[in-house]
């Protein structure tokens, strides 16, 4: 071929891509008009079935043991990823997105955040397996919407229950009903449950310890929490700025530290583009969606750009085939590439969970922002675990107990309200079996009554595998800890009745101790479980007395 020819053709070809690109271009936009128009519509038709949805049915198949519920939460899965194929990506991520917002943010659907996991994991299943073609003509009312809800919402409340059936390996001495609602539970097999089991507290969404102390720094004065932000990164020490005294941010170390300046400046970018994209350009209403070259416009002006993309954009490769057994990962990366990847969706709430949880991540070492630095177990302790002792200390204060931590020393460092008393309580018991620290010792003299407690803020379990680990620590490690420290205490206040507890800040799916094994009954429980025990133990002390 001559190079005339060459030179002709390599024009053509360029010709045909830049008018390809065009009618893409085109397409795109074309695609995305239509969809603002019923855009409305179709997330009040999608909290509509949400609303009308009942909590049970007298449909249901009875679940009774591992085998029953490993076949059925599988078959439920492919059901999902079968109807989810349907389903148009661009079309309707969008309208999911921007649900989940109501959801969480307009009171009017507060009755509804018990499905909130459920539509975070549906956005993740469409995005694997629906139709990513650009045009779609299909109205949302005729693609089986009710049915595909209906399957996500009954895998997530089967979920915990796989869990927990999946790590024993026996038969549990109970039966689920499962309808298209959810697990179903009668009375007896609730009052199985509760005696002999931690459930995950309702808190729907709020289970991240970051959320309420972000979330008035940011609403209290969002320019004051970029400002905040902008001194750090240009070197002032955080428990020097005036807006971080009190919060967990005046434990953060500053720039010094390349742990703590990555997580600075992503921290920067993740507000930055909530600021300028849900609130500037959007004005917090409706969906948020900027085009690729748009958003690496934004990236572009701020320090490793690139590295930080990557940890924003929530891609296929990033979802992977697991993501069912994963609902947070719609969190931690808070940008859908919709259309090819040629444009980007948000919303404002996701903007400020994935900002919540990033704290989180950072402080816990989760969820891969691979932000840690050298001095995480000391950023752990002061932000969160160290709070949580003195909160619980402060409790059984509120109940009569004379209550503090026990030094590895052996010294019993007793709260009050204006003053802190130190009583030796060590003896050759404790010299000779490496007690170690009690994180809270309470005692009420005049019921002769103790509580020995393990105090464990855990970060929370998204998969099989996290969680697995979780209860080999509760059911090792953890119980070891207590019943050692149980044994001294049963040495120094023999004649007082003892008893152990392995406390956890927040509830989630946990089997309680073995009574067989477990002759000095140690116990699991949440802040809020010990809370109603002490306010229990208050009130019958009460009538008796004047009995």
């Amino acid at each position: 071929m001559s190079k005339l020819k060459k030179e002709f053709h390599m024009k053509s070809r360029k010709k045909r891509l830049k008018n390809k690109c065009k009618q893409n271009k085109e397409e795109i936009e074309k695609a995305l008009l239509a969809n603002k128009e019923k855009f409305g519509d179709d997330v009040n038709y999608i909290l509509s079935l949400l609303k009308q949805m009942p909590t049970s049915s007298n449909k249901y198949i009875c679940l009774k043991t591992n085998e029953e519920i490993e076949k059925v939460f599988n078959e439920v899965k492919k059901e999902l990823i079968y109807l989810s194929k349907g389903v148009n990506v661009n079309r309707v991520i969008p309208i999911l997105l921007y649900a989940i917002d109501k959801i969480y943010f307009d009171p009017d659907y507060n009755d509804l955040k018990d499905k909130g996991i459920a539509i975070k994991n549906l956005i993740a299943t469409i995005c694997l397996y629906g139709d990513k073609s650009t045009s779609s003509k299909s109205n949302v009312e005729d693609i089986g919407f009710e049915n595909l809800i209906k399957k996500v919402i009954s895998l997530e409340s089967l979920r915990k229950y796989h869990w927990l059936y999946k790590l024993n390996n026996k038969n549990f001495t109970m039966e689920l009903q499962l309808s298209d609602y959810g697990v179903q539970l009668d009375d007896e097999n609730w009052r199985y449950i509760n005696s002999n089991f931690i459930l995950p507290d309702n808190t729907y969404g709020l289970y991240q310890r970051c959320v309420d102390t972000n979330n008035n720094l940011i609403l209290k004065d969002a320019k004051k929490y970029f400002y905040s932000i902008e001194e750090v990164i240009k070197g002032e020490v955080p428990s020097n700025i005036e807006y971080y005294k009190g919060t967990y941010f005046e434990h953060f170390d500053g720039v010094e530290d390349d742990g703590f300046k990555k997580f600075w400046l992503g921290l920067r970018i993740r507000f930055v583009l909530w600021m300028e994209l849900c609130i500037q350009k959007n004005k917090r209403e409706g969906i948020s969606y900027v085009s690729e070259l748009e958003f690496e416009n934004y990236l572009s002006r701020y320090d490793e750009a690139e590295y930080y993309k990557e940890n924003l954009v929530c891609t296929d490769d990033y979802l992977d085939k697991k993501y069912l057994e994963n609902y947070n990962k719609i969190v931690n990366r808070p940008f859908v590439p919709l259309f090819g990847g040629k444009y980007l969706f948000s919303t404002s709430y996701i903007m400020i969970d994935s900002i919540n949880s990033y704290i989180e991540s950072f402080v816990f070492g989760y969820n891969g922002t691979k932000t840690l630095s050298r001095y995480e177990d000391k950023l752990f302790e002061q932000t969160f675990s160290k709070p949580f002792e003195k909160h619980v200390i402060e409790l059984f204060n509120k109940f009569g107990y004379a209550a503090g931590g026990v030094t590895e020393g052996g010294t019993w460092q007793i709260y009050s309200e204006n003053s802190m008393i130190n009583e030796e309580i060590k003896n050759e018991y404790f010299k000779n079996h490496n007690i170690g620290e009690i994180d809270c010792l309470a005692i009420n003299e005049a019921e002769k009554k103790i509580y020995v407690v393990e105090c464990k803020v855990l970060n929370l379990p998204t998969d099989f595998s996290s969680y697995r680990n979780r209860i080999t620590d509760i059911n090792g490690k953890f119980k070891n800890q207590l019943q050692k420290k149980t044994n001294f205490i049963k040495t120094r206040y023999a004649e007082y009745c003892i008893n152990p507890i392995l406390l956890l800040d927040k509830g989630f799916v946990v089997r309680q101790y073995e009574t067989e094994t477990n002759p000095d009954n140690l116990r699991i429980m949440t802040l809020e479980i010990l809370n109603k025990e002490l306010k229990c133990s208050e009130l019958q002390s009460e009538k008796s007395s004047r009995s």
